[in-house]
């Protein structure tokens, strides 16, 4: 293997004017070379400087594999390339921070907190991705640099940053869940939404009323998508008989707009207990609502959380002639379970 390795070092095609030739050689050695080869990675440094982007990104794929972790010269070689003209050298050179550098190493993270707005969707993702890796848990100066970039302008970088901060920060930490929670309410349906689901993507424990008051809201919304994204953080960020959760959604059964309601109906699909009486009564009523969607959705619910209580058989039962025969099937599966 040593003398693969040195014969490809040596290979007078490294120098060759076809880049494909010197692209080949430098693959062959990310597989045959031995870690910490200081030759090898002096090839690898000098394919950095390429100007052929292939040849680049092979140089700097074969730097991260051949360097011993912690080797600051490679992650600083590799830190350089961090800012190449060409999208999928960046991301190269992404990986091989996560291969050369150690957990907590602070110029790598700044390096990488900084591309969290490269104008390349898969690079900013990469970079979110490897700052997970790297970064200490709750290292408040990487969260500062992520925070710093949720203010940004772009839309496009702001979902990256959310995406970096959920990897980087406690789970409850209250500037995060705060940072999140402004956004919930953001006149881009697009970014509300993905606020909406980032609140339960690790950042706050279950059973948070403040993320849950908030998430509730969302249940409002305009947007399809928007109401479907609280529905389904109400079940994440609560357990089965949360009370404050439940009243949250119990509150909007009455509301004007039928698609809240039908929101509300969801949500405490996957919130009430058997034994709530009360909510199921509330679910029943909803079983004669004129509107045909919050009628599914009742009955779906009542299939859910009383195949034992018999409240609300007599709604289901009128249900079985609904105008609409999915609303009738649906009737006729829930009394089935029930009797």
């Amino acid at each position: 293997m040593a003398a693969a390795t040195a014969e490809f070092r040596q290979n007078p095609l490294l120098g060759h004017h076809r880049p494909a030739y010197r692209e080949a050689v430098l693959e062959t050695l990310s597989i045959v070379a031995p870690g910490g080869h200081e030759l090898t990675l002096a090839t690898a440094r000098c394919r950095l400087r390429d100007r052929e982007a292939p040849v680049r990104a092979a140089a700097v794929h074969l730097l991260g594999k051949v360097a011993c972790r912690g080797d600051e010269g490679a992650v600083a070689a590799a830190t350089a390339v961090l800012g190449d003209p060409v999208d999928y050298v960046r991301r190269a050179a992404v990986e091989a921070h996560v291969e050369a550098a150690e957990k907590g190493n602070r110029s790598a993270t700044s390096a990488l907190c900084q591309l969290l707005q490269d104008p390349n969707k898969a690079v900013r993702l990469s970079a979110a991705e490897a700052l997970g890796v790297l970064a200490e848990p709750g290292d408040q100066d990487v969260v500062t640099e992520v925070h710093f970039h949720l203010q940004h302008p772009d839309v496009r970088v702001w979902f990256t940053a959310v995406d970096a901060l959920s990897r980087v920060t406690a789970r409850g930490d209250l500037r995060a869940i705060a940072a999140v929670r402004g956004r919930i309410e953001h006149s881009d349906s697009s970014i509300g939404r993905e606020a909406v689901e980032a609140l339960c993507n690790g950042f706050v424990h279950q059973g948070n009323w403040l993320a849950i008051a908030a998430v509730s809201t969302r249940l409002e919304h305009h947007d399809l998508l928007v109401r479907r994204a609280a529905v389904q953080a109400l079940h994440r960020l609560a357990e089965r008989g949360d009370n404050f959760a439940i009243a949250e959604a119990t509150a909007r059964l009455e509301h004007r707009n039928p698609v809240v309601r039908r929101a509300a109906v969801e949500a405490l699909g996957g919130l009430v207990e058997q034994n709530d009486n009360r909510t199921t009564v509330g679910l029943a009523a909803r079983t004669e609502d004129h509107d045909v969607g919050v009628r599914r959705a009742a009955v779906e619910a009542l299939a859910t959380i009383a195949p034992k209580n018999n409240k609300p058989i007599a709604a289901l039962r009128r249900r079985l002639s609904d105008k609409d025969p999915f609303v009738a099937g649906l009737a006729a599966d829930a009394l089935e379970k029930m009797t």
